[in-house]
């Protein structure tokens, strides 16, 4: 399929089948038609792999992986398959509003300036709740800054170039989202559609609840980054800290006490503190029970 003007990108791993069939089918049904469906089938079960092939439609591309590379490979090389101008994101268990590609696609079309276009989204299933991301590009990367997504990923339309040197890092696993935007900050401005143009299905196998420790330590990693880059704050010692708690090892109270003299970094992570605190190697302190 030549000239498409959006790939839209949709890696697949052993998803509920339910959850599948309705983000498909958002994706079919959209009002705006010139699109390649790329699904990107990485190392599912049999059952998975003939479900997908039931799909009929001439623009779903569907890709088999030989065995299961992960999220952020997966995603790396549905960029490099990608054909069209614009790469829009989609996750396997979410479902796109009908008109989401038209008015992201309008909105970027009369705002070449805008790179990476977002949407306010609908959290559904075991909580229900309207989430409204930043809209302007100051407003977003103010956010970004803090160490919390502007977007939600699987809302995002990116524009084809700006991928073409800049790719997920595998270093910032569970956050690799926040890594790209960080990476994304000088290239190009932000933006997010008030419209509610996905919605997000919040579920118990949802990343930020099943590996919530590693992707709050790499998170503070990418807000320690900020602060060096924006700010001209030296986070070296951070830096050290976080990979000990990488390593399993416990963290000494001076370490502890390190890390919370930026503590207005962690408000936005309350978890790192919270992890940082339970390998503490003499809680007493942290509590303030002993000096």
């Amino acid at each position: 399929m030549e000239n498409v003007k959006i790939s839209v990108l949709m890696p697949v791993y052993n998803t509920n089948k339910k959850y599948l069939k309705q983000s498909i089918e958002s994706i079919l049904k959209q009002t705006f038609k010139d699109f390649e469906f790329i699904i990107i089938d990485d190392g599912s079960d049999i059952k998975t792999k003939k479900f997908l092939k039931s799909f009929k439609d001439d623009r779903i591309v569907l890709i088999e992986n030989e065995k299961n590379l992960g999220l952020i490979k997966t995603l790396n090389k549905g960029i490099k398959l990608a054909k069209g101008e614009f790469i829009a994101r989609m996750d396997a268990d979410d479902i796109s509003t009908p008109d989401r590609f038209e008015k992201q696609l309008l909105y970027m079309t009369k705002n070449p300036e805008i790179g990476v276009l977002g949407s306010a989204f609908q959290i559904f299933q075991k909580r229900e709740e309207k989430i409204v991301m930043p809209t302007t590009d100051e407003d977003a990367k103010k956010m970004l800054q803090t160490g919390v997504s502007p977007f939600a990923h699987p809302s995002v339309m990116i524009r084809k170039d700006l991928l073409e040197d800049v790719q997920y890092s595998e270093t910032f696993k569970h956050c690799e989202d926040l890594a790209l935007w960080a990476k994304l900050y000088d290239k190009t401005q932000f933006a997010n559609l008030p419209d509610v143009l996905l919605k997000y299905r919040w579920h118990g196998n949802n990343v930020s609840k099943k590996h919530t420790f590693e992707q709050s330590l790499n998170t503070q990693t990418i807000i320690y980054l900020n602060m060096e880059k924006f700010f001209n704050q030296a986070c070296g010692e951070e830096f050290a800290i976080i990979r000990k708690l990488k390593d399993g090892k416990r963290i000494s109270t001076k370490e502890y006490r390190k890390l919370l003299e930026k503590e207005h970094l962690i408000e936005a992570n309350k978890m790192f503190k919270k992890i940082a605190k339970q390998k503490c190697i003499n809680p007493l302190v942290v509590f303030g029970i002993l000096k």
